[in-house]
C-alpha cells in the first residue's frame, strides 16, 4: 500500500528540499510552488492568486486518487499549514514537521530575492505561533486557542484542558436565545460546511495577500444582527482563520 507523507513547516524551513532527498524513483511529489509555476510561467516561488484554486484542485484529485493506490511506494504532500481537508482526506498520512528554527527561517527569507518578504514573515511568525518549535516526525501541535494560553495541543483539538469551553462560553455571552440557537442549528452547521467547501478551508483573508492559512471560522460579512434574512447565504460567508476574525471584530 502507498504510503502517504504530510511534510509541513514554516516558510523557508526545508520542506522541499527534505521531500526531494527522500523521493526515490516510484514516489510521487505534490509541491504548491512547482505546479504553480509550471503552469504559469512565473519564477518559482511566485503566484497568481486567480490560479491558486487549479492548483489545488491538482493536490486534490492526488488526494482522492492516493486513498486507494498501491503501485506508488510514497506520495509526499507539502504544506505549510495542516488544514481540516488535509486531516479529513488522509487519516491513515504520516506527518513529519520539519525542525528548522524560527530565526534560520527569517534569516533565509531576507537573504532571499524573494518579493513578498514581509508577507512571509508574518507567515514565519504566524507558523511558530501556532506550532512551536517542533522536532521531526512529531505528531501535530498547535496553540491553544484560547487568546493569551501558550499551551500547544494536538492539532485536532480546539482548546487545552484548562480552556475547554472558555471559547464558546465568551462568545455566546453577548447572544440572545435566538442566535444562540442559529449557531447551534442543523441549517447553519450545512452553510457552514458549504462555505468551507468553496473556500477549501482556507483564509480568504490571509490569501489576498498570497498567505495560505487554515480556516477556523465561518464569518458572516453582514452580521446576523444587522440582516437576519442573510444569515445562510452563501454569498455572505467568508472562511478566515482566528487571527483575522478576531481583527475584523476589533475594528
Amino acid at each position: 500500500m502507498t504510503k502517504v507523507k504530510v511534510i509541513y513547516g514554516a516558510p523557508a524551513s526545508g520542506k522541499t528540499t527534505y521531500a526531494k532527498k527522500q523521493l526515490g524513483d516510484n514516489d510521487l511529489i505534490y509541491d504548491f510552488d512547482d505546479i504553480m509555476q509550471v503552469i504559469t510561467g512565473l519564477e518559482y516561488q511566485q503566484a497568481n492568486v486567480n490560479v491558486v484554486p487549479y492548483v489545488n484542485d491538482i493536490r486534490d484529485t492526488i488526494i482522492e486518487r492516493v486513498r486507494n493506490e498501491d503501485s506508488l511506494d510514497n506520495v509526499y504532500i507539502i504544506t505549510t499549514f495542516i488544514s481540516k481537508h488535509i486531516r479529513e482526506s488522509l487519516p491513515g498520512a504520516d506527518y513529519i514537521q520539519m525542525n528548522t528554527n524560527k530565526a534560520t527561517c527569517l534569516h533565509r527569507i531576507e537573504n532571499s530575492n524573494r518579493k513578498n518578504k514581509h508577507e512571509l514573515n508574518k507567515v514565519i511568525n504566524d507558523w511558530y505561533d501556532e506550532y512551536g518549535s517542533g522536532t521531526v516526525n512529531s505528531k501535530p501541535k498547535k496553540k491553544c486557542n484560547y487568546d493569551t494560553c501558550r499551551v500547544f495541543i494536538d492539532y485536532d483539538q480546539i482548546h487545552c484542558d484548562k480552556h475547554k469551553g472558555s471559547y464558546e462560553k465568551n462568545y455566546d455571552s453577548g447572544r440572545e436565545k435566538k442566535y444562540k440557537y442559529f449557531y447551534s442549528s442543523k441549517a447553519w452547521r450545512k452553510a457552514r460546511h458549504q462555505a468551507m467547501l468553496r473556500d477549501e478551508w482556507t483564509c480568504q483573508h490571509c490569501i489576498a495577500e498570497v498567505i495560505y492559512k487554515h480556516a477556523d471560522v465561518v464569518h458572516h460579512i453582514v452580521e446576523v444582527r444587522e440582516d437576519w434574512s442573510r444569515r445562510l447565504d452563501i454569498e455572505n460567508l467568508m472562511c478566515v482563520c482566528h487571527g483575522c476574525h478576531n481583527a475584523i471584530h476589533t475594528k
